[in-house]
C-alpha cells in the first residue's frame, strides 16, 4: 500500500471513529503552509466528494517573522487558488500587543488565533475547523503538561474533537505525513522558528523527546497511549461527581472526586479554569474543616466553612473578613482596615491602631513568598524545637478570643512561620544574629 493510500485510509478511519464530520458540512482547514497542514488540506480535498463536505482554508499572520511570514501567507493564498477553494486570512502585530497581555508569545499567539477562528466561523457559517496536530504534537503536549504540572485531565492530551475543532491526524506520525507529501509531490514552506529551541515546545521536540527516544524509540506512541487511558479514566470519574450545588459539601468526598467537584463548580460559576496551586489550597482547607476565604486570580474567592465551599465575587465578601494574600507590598490593610501588616518604615496613627507587635525574621530560613491568612485547624508552629498547636499557643499567650480570628498567620511554602503576639518559628528566628526582615502588625481598637 502506498503512503498516500495508507494515510487516506487512516484519516477516514479517524473521521468515522470520532464522528468528526457530517454530510453537507462546511469545513475549513487551518493552514500554516507547512508540511502538516498542507498534507491535511490535500487529504481532505481528495476526500471531499466522498465525505460530502465543502472545503475552505484559513491562515493567521502573526506579524512575527517579517518577510518569511508574508511568504507563508502568499503561499497559502496561491495554494487555495490552485485548489479552487475559498481562502480567509488575517494579520495582527503580536510583538506590539503581546507585552501588555501578561502571556508568553506562544500562549498569546494561540489565544489571538482562536479568537479569530471563532469570528471567522460565525461570519462564514463554518461547521468545523480542521487542524493538523499529529502523534508527536500530542506527545509533546502531554510531556509539556507533565513538566509544568497537571491533573489526569491534562494527561488526556489533545482531544480529537473539541467544539468545532477536529484533528484527523492525531494517530498519524510526522514521518507518515512527510512520506505522503513526497509521494504526492506536494510543495510546502518551512517556518524557520521551528528550529529555534527558545520556544518551549521546540525544545521538547528537538532536545527532550529525542533524548527519551534513546531509551524508548516509541516514546511518542507511549505518551499517546497514556493520554488515551487518562482520557478514559477522566470521563468515568466525571460521571461519579455529585450534583452541582452553590454551597457544595465536599468533606466526605474521596480526594479524586473532591478535586474534580471543586474544579467543575469553579468552571460553572466563573467560566474559567482553576490553577493547581489554588486547587490544592482549596482541597486542604476543605479537608481540614477550617473557616477561610481563598483569593483567586479571576476576581473570585472560595469561601470554605466546615467542609462546604462556594465561589463568590470579591464584591460579595464582607469587608471584615480576613482574606488570604501574599506579602508582596510594603503595606497591607486587612479586615476593612482593622488589621495592618507593614514590612516598611510606615507607622499608622496610634489613635486608630492601639495594638502592635514586631516580628523579626531571618530570610535564610524562608522558603518562597511569605503569605498571610486566618488561622486553620491543625496549624502548628515549631518553637524552641517543639511543634506546638497555634490554637494552644494563642491560649497560653492569653490572646483575647475576639482577636484570634483577626490575627494574620504568616506562612511560607513549608508552613507557618510566625503568629503575631504568639511567636516566630525556629527556622526563621534570627536568634543572636540581626534580623534582616522586620514585619509589623497593627490591630485597630475596634478590632478587639
Amino acid at each position: 500500500m502506498t503512503a498516500m493510500k495508507h494515510l487516506l485510509n487512516k484519516t477516514v478511519e479517524a473521521l468515522r471513529k470520532h464522528n468528526m464530520l457530517g454530510e453537507g458540512m462546511n469545513v475549513c482547514v487551518c493552514l500554516s503552509g507547512g508540511a502538516d497542514s498542507s498534507v491535511l488540506l490535500h487529504v481532505l480535498f481528495t476526500l471531499k466528494d466522498q465525505l460530502g463536505i465543502t472545503l475552505s482554508a484559513c491562515h493567521f499572520h502573526h506579524g512575527i517573522r517579517g518577510e518569511e511570514a508574508d511568504r507563508d501567507q502568499s503561499f497559502c493564498r496561491t495554494l487555495c487558488r490552485d485548489y479552487g477553494i475559498p481562502f480567509y486570512t488575517a494579520k495582527e502585530d503580536l510583538p506590539t500587543l503581546q507585552p501588555k497581555s501578561g502571556l508568553s508569545m506562544e500562549a498569546f499567539a494561540r489565544e489571538k488565533r482562536y479568537q479569530w477562528f471563532e469570528e471567522l466561523g460565525k461570519a462564514h457559517h463554518i461547521h468545523r475547523f480542521a487542524t493538523a496536530h499529529h502523534l508527536e504534537d500530542n506527545a509533546e503536549t502531554v510531556l509539556f503538561r507533565v513538566i509544568r504540572g497537571t491533573t489526569v485531565a491534562g494527561l488526556s492530551g489533545i482531544p480529537a474533537v473539541r467544539g468545532k475543532f477536529i484533528r484527523p491526524f492525531l494517530n498519524v506520525s510526522k514521518s507518515e505525513i512527510l512520506e505522503y507529501a513526497s509521494d504526492a509531490a506536494l510543495s510546502y514552506v518551512e517556518d524557520s522558528t521551528n528550529a529555534s529551541t527558545e520556544y518551549t515546545r521546540n525544545y521538547l521536540r528537538h532536545t527532550v523527546l529525542p533524548a527519551m527516544e534513546k531509551v524508548n524509540p516509541s516514546v511518542s506512541e507511549s505518551l499517546t497511549r497514556l493520554s488515551k487511558y487518562a482520557s478514559a479514566d477522566e470521563a468515568f470519574l466525571q460521571t461519579l461527581l455529585p450534583p452541582f450545588e452553590e454551597k457544595q459539601n465536599g468533606k466526605d468526598l474521596p480526594t479524586a472526586l473532591l478535586q474534580r467537584t471543586v474544579a467543575r463548580n469553579h468552571q460553572m460559576i466563573t467560566g474559567t479554569g482553576l490553577c493547581y496551586q489554588h486547587l490544592d489550597t482549596i482541597i486542604e482547607a476543605i479537608v481540614s474543616g477550617c473557616h477561610t476565604r481563598i483569593t483567586l486570580s479571576d476576581g473570585y474567592e472560595c469561601v470554605i466553612a466546615e467542609g462546604r465551599f462556594s465561589f463568590v465575587k470579591h464584591t460579595e465578601v464582607p469587608p471584615e473578613a480576613l482574606l488570604p494574600g501574599v506579602l508582596d507590598q510594603p503595606v497591607h490593610f486587612l479586615c476593612g482596615g482593622k488589621v495592618l501588616i507593614s514590612s516598611s518604615e510606615y507607622f499608622p496613627q496610634k489613635n486608630v491602631y492601639n495594638l502592635s507587635t514586631e516580628i523579626p525574621l531571618s530570610s535564610k530560613g524562608i522558603c518562597g513568598m511569605i503569605r498571610y491568612r486566618s488561622r486553620c485547624p491543625g496549624d502548628r508552629l515549631r518553637l524552641r524545637g517543639v511543634n506546638r498547636s497555634v490554637k494552644k499557643l494563642m491560649s497560653e499567650s492569653r490572646v483575647p478570643i475576639s482577636l484570634r480570628e483577626l490575627l494574620p498567620v504568616l506562612c511560607d511554602d513549608h508552613g507557618v512561620i510566625a503568629v503575631p503576639f504568639v511567636g516566630v518559628a525556629d527556622r526563621v528566628f534570627p536568634g543572636d544574629e540581626e534580623a534582616d526582615r522586620l514585619i509589623r502588625v497593627y490591630i485597630a481598637e475596634n478590632g478587639v
